[in-house]
């Protein structure tokens, strides 16, 4: 392999726990197992004209310069220092080929930087021996989540199709860009160079590490791996500084595709929808069946000793988010859920949206207050509003808190334009619509100095193709951003971000 050379790297302080060593090859196979299976090769997607697509085309390899973004809405906030980092699919396209789904474009990491001199927005790639490769070769090479390629090349292992695409966090003096199936990806965060893959500890090398992390109010990290076709879940307790505390496998779980957990002060809450894994053929999001005649299940893990000690059912639905957990004296649990009634938005939507084709209607996550009791009786309830993307203050992990989601004003709009506010029993106490062709990404919550939260995310305005960053303050969501700031050009629609403070 030419071009700069990629190196993996290990924690600064190993785990010494005796349940972290594991035999990789076994997580290789049940992770992997027949991604290049002979079976019939994927179409790519011909890119349909309009204007939503301007924000699926794919950025140039050499990502973006710093560049001065201008502010056009509002002023900015006394103090508000800090660096946002974002993270998406942004490469869609090579040697003439599209991706087949949004989920499988290179990882592109954003840093908006905010200080003294005003607002910068940059982006690079990052440099993973799969982007590396792919663009030498001037096409794509390597299988992805929803799409085969023509000679799809060898896989040794989880980290040569490692897209890291999905989300960012800040660990120590790094900034990790995660995927679902393999290693986190350490990057600096002052220029976003690759510096390479994080093994967290022996026997750990590729082995999955999730995109979506919760983070303790200590700064402890707590992370899981999804071993869907072996039905197996891994457990991650990792330190500020990015070595490992605790690890451990849990087994005989669902076959199911999880992408998210939540977490209150001690216990873990993992769920799985019935959207199984059930054969080898295809990219791997054609492993996955759904089954919407069986429950949707959660279990309850202990911090302290990674054991589950609860077990519940609901009824079938698909989440990719839910937000923060929290517990009453007797033991009642209490969060939020974004449920889809079925799993079409990743066998549909999805793919669609890689065609430039989006859909109206029902189609889209409501937010749901799920209970769960001490007794095994688990309740969800829903006032039928759009959520997605939800946020609290990191403050108050663990704890109930004011949370904000991203959502369809209308079932008739065919994007998500609007974000809005929910109080602990999920009541919505303010939203703010933009116009009817904006997609509105992950607004990220900013600690204030004080108690609340400002809100900071990207919007697609698809009517004008730009995109837009805009703040707003937590208190006072309705009255609409407090400062909106114009990037220096159009950026491929991201998924989830960070925020780190100056």
């Amino acid at each position: 392999m030419g071009g700069r050379r990629f190196h993996r790297l290990r924690p600064r302080h190993p785990a010494q726990d005796g349940d972290q060593v594991m035999n990789r090859r076994f997580f290789i196979k049940s992770a992997m197992a027949g991604v290049v299976a002979a079976s019939p090769l994927m179409q790519f997607a011909k890119a349909a004209p309009g204007k939503i697509m301007k924000g699926y085309q794919s950025a140039p390899d050499a990502g973006f310069a710093r560049k001065t973004m201008r502010l056009v809405a509002g002023d900015v906030p006394k103090g508000f220092r800090g660096t946002y980092f974002l993270n998406g699919p942004a490469k869609h396209d090579r040697g003439g080929e599209r991706y087949e789904h949004w989920f499988d474009g290179d990882g592109m990491v954003h840093a908006f930087r905010f200080g003294d001199e005003g607002a910068t927005h940059e982006g690079r790639f990052v440099e993973t021996p799969k982007f590396i490769e792919e663009r030498e070769a001037g096409r794509f090479i390597y299988p992805t989540f929803g799409t085969i390629p023509e000679n799809p090349g060898p896989i040794t292992g989880p980290d040569d199709i490692n897209a890291a695409n999905i989300s960012v966090l800040s660990v120590g003096d790094q900034i990790w860009a995660l995927w679902e199936g393999g290693s986190p990806t350490a990057l600096r965060p002052d220029d976003l160079s690759t510096e390479g893959f994080v093994t967290l500890g022996e026997g750990l090398k590729g082995v999955p590490v999730s995109a979506h992390p919760r983070v303790d109010t200590d700064g402890v990290i707590w992370s899981f791996g999804n071993a869907a076709m072996s039905g197996q879940l891994l457990l991650y307790k990792i330190m500020p500084d990015g070595s490992l505390a605790k690890f451990k496998v849990l087994n005989d779980l669902p076959h199911s595709m999880v992408h998210d957990f939540t977490m209150s002060e001690r216990y873990l809450i993992v769920g799985f929808a019935p959207f199984l894994a059930e054969n080898n053929d295809g990219a791997y999001l054609d492993r996955f069946n759904w089954h919407g005649d069986q429950a949707r299940q959660y279990v309850v893990i202990d911090k302290e000793s990674f054991e589950i000690v609860r077990r519940y059912e609901l009824p079938a639905g698909f989440v990719f988010h839910h937000s923060p957990a929290w517990e009453e004296k007797d033991g009642t649990i209490r969060f939020g859920a974004c449920t889809y009634k079925n799993a079409d938005i990743m066998l549909v939507d999805t793919r669609a949206i890689m065609k430039g084709d989006v859909y109206a209607g029902n189609n889209h996550a409501v937010f749901e207050a799920v209970t769960l009791y001490p007794d095994g009786r688990a309740v969800a309830t829903t006032d039928g509003g759009a959520a997605e993307f939800p946020v609290a203050d990191p403050r108050l992990a663990g704890k109930a808190s004011t949370t904000f989601h991203i959502g369809r004003q209308k079932a008739e709009n065919y994007l998500s334009n609007t974000l809005f506010a929910r109080n602990e029993a999920g009541d919505v106490t303010g939203s703010w619509a933009a116009s009817a062709d904006t997609e509105m990404g992950e607004h990220v919550a900013v600690p204030k100095a004080g108690g609340g939260v400002w809100l900071i995310g990207t919007e697609f305005d698809a009517a004008r193709g730009r995109t837009l960053v805009s703040l707003f303050d937590g208190d006072a969501l309705s009255a609409g951003p407090r400062a909106v700031w114009e990037a220096p050009q159009t950026l491929p629609v991201p998924l989830h971000g960070t925020w780190v403070g100056a």
